[in-house]
């Protein structure tokens, strides 16, 4: 099962790293022609199409990762109600998109969310083929269409961004990666529904697929919940402030994370479906999460001034005050997301969705009054939220195979210590060096002092992790 993750883990990795890579690129020069007023437009209309996107992104079809064996019908059932369900959300945006016009002041903002809703109804007839997908571990295949997704809705994000088309730029872009990933997990998953399914059919969708609906529509309420609260408070300049660190930080989770929780899942359903303990795996993969994650947020929040303004200019510059509060809510995030993968595998997940339910009532109390002060505090605010309630997340999580939390906390003790050695050395060149030298020169300077100092922690005085590392590489060896 490691040889398996290994591999997988390495396409979507790679894959990520190509698309993060060719993503990153295109929103800086995206970012850098439309401006902030656009940007911050165009985000505020895409907050409300990401969380009809995520309803539908891997949520009924998860049962097709999680059950022992797919009956026949069933995957023409789920097909049928996850198309249903996609026209469904996409009819309510089409029908909120003139109240979101009314609720943030901004007339533009109701066409660039009818424009950009029908990537509910793309995503979610290609649902049933990316599930295939990824029960037969062909992260391959996945990693190809993600990438030629990216260069395609680049293109034309670029292209409609040069003839001055603003906010409309970024939602052509979002269509266009949309439409490729969606023909591309088709052609290649090779199935289409055969027939109409019977009501006896539609178990699959049952139990998992609903919970997971929720879990996700509450994430994505946490996560949305600043954007759309400094909109209708402040403007569209601090949601692209906001929008723009938060965009930073999940690059680095799309990196660190997201290759790791999607092939996670899929291996832990695999060994649960071959009778096999799963704890210890879950802990070994814990210490991956937590020492890229903890050494990379706080990497990017000590570098975060002044690398925002060499990339996107002066204008963007208080992103910087922004991006610590971020990076602390993303090192939390990417061992949160880790969990749900953990948690859904098994199919244990609705204690965890009761807690995050109210997790997300409270962070919209919390970031709309943080809100009233302006951008860092609505960051500040978002940071405490995941901080609260990541222990009650953990517990949980550790429940289903009593895994105890001391076990939990040892594996993610090490990767904290190489952080912090790791952010004091950084911090000591900052004090040295930071508005001694030019600017590109320091940056690249701390980049690698930081990783130089964080290697030689982990060679020297965590000689445990190297082990947990190398026994990944040498499963694939063996083989």
């Amino acid at each position: 099962m490691k040889r398996y993750f290994v591999i997988g883990a390495a396409w979507s990795s790679g894959a990520a790293w190509v698309e993060q890579a060719l993503n990153f690129l295109i929103f800086i020069l995206i970012a850098r022609l439309v401006g902030t007023e656009s940007f911050g437009l165009a985000t505020m209309a895409i907050a409300f199409t990401l969380f009809g996107e995520v309803l539908v992104r891997e949520t009924l079809t998860e049962g097709i990762i999680e059950r022992l064996d797919l009956k026949d019908g069933c995957l023409e059932a789920t097909f049928v109600a996850l198309v249903g369900f996609g026209l469904a959300v996409f009819g309510a945006l089409l029908i909120f998109s003139q109240i979101a016009g009314v609720i943030y002041g901004e007339p533009e903002v109701v066409g660039l969310m009818i424009v950009a809703s029908p990537t509910v109804l793309l995503i979610s007839v290609a649902g049933v083929s990316t599930a295939l997908l990824r029960r037969e571990m062909a992260f391959r295949v996945l990693a190809i269409r993600s990438t030629a997704g990216v260069i395609a809705g680049g293109f034309v994000g670029l292209l409609m961004a040069v003839q001055g088309y603003g906010a409309w730029s970024l939602v052509g872009q979002r269509l266009t990666m949309t439409l490729i990933n969606s023909v591309f997990a088709i052609t290649a998953a090779g199935w289409l529904p055969k027939r109409l399914p019977k009501m006896s059919e539609f178990h699959l969708i049952g139990g998992l697929g609903p919970r997971v609906v929720i879990l996700r529509a509450a994430t994505l309420l946490m996560f949305q919940t600043p954007t759309v609260a400094l909109g209708v408070i402040v403007g569209p300049n601090a949601v692209a402030l906001y929008a723009l660190s938060w965009r930073l930080v999940e690059v680095l989770l799309t990196l660190i994370v997201a290759p790791i929780k999607s092939v996670a899942q899929s291996t832990i359903a695999s060994m649960r479906r071959l009778n096999t303990a799963t704890d210890e795996f879950f802990l070994d993969l814990t210490q991956i999460v937590a020492l890229a994650g903890f050494a990379g947020f706080a990497g990017l929040a000590l570098i975060a001034h002044p690398s925002i303004e060499i990339i996107f200019g002066d204008a963007w510059r208080g992103a910087a005050t922004i991006m610590p509060w971020i990076c602390l809510a993303g090192a939390i995030q990417a061992l949160s997301d880790l969990q749900e993968s953990y948690l859904m595998a098994m199919d244990r997940t609705r204690r965890y969705l009761n807690v995050v339910m109210i997790e997300a009532v409270f962070s919209v109390g919390l970031i709309s009054v943080a809100s009233l002060y302006g951008a860092a505090p609505a960051a500040a605010a978002f940071a405490l939220r995941a901080a609260l309630f990541f222990p009650v997340r953990t517990w949980l999580a550790l429940a289903p195979e009593k895994i105890a939390f001391a076990d939990y906390a040892s594996a993610a003790r090490a990767p904290l210590l190489i952080a912090l050695g790791m952010s004091a050395t950084v911090v000591l060149w900052r004090m040295v060096a930071l508005g001694r030298m030019p600017d590109v020169p320091y940056v690249a300077s701390a980049i690698t002092i930081g990783a130089v100092s964080c290697i030689a922690i982990l060679v020297f005085l965590s000689p445990a992790v190297l082990l947990r590392l190398k026994s990944f590489i040498d499963a694939v060896r063996q083989t």
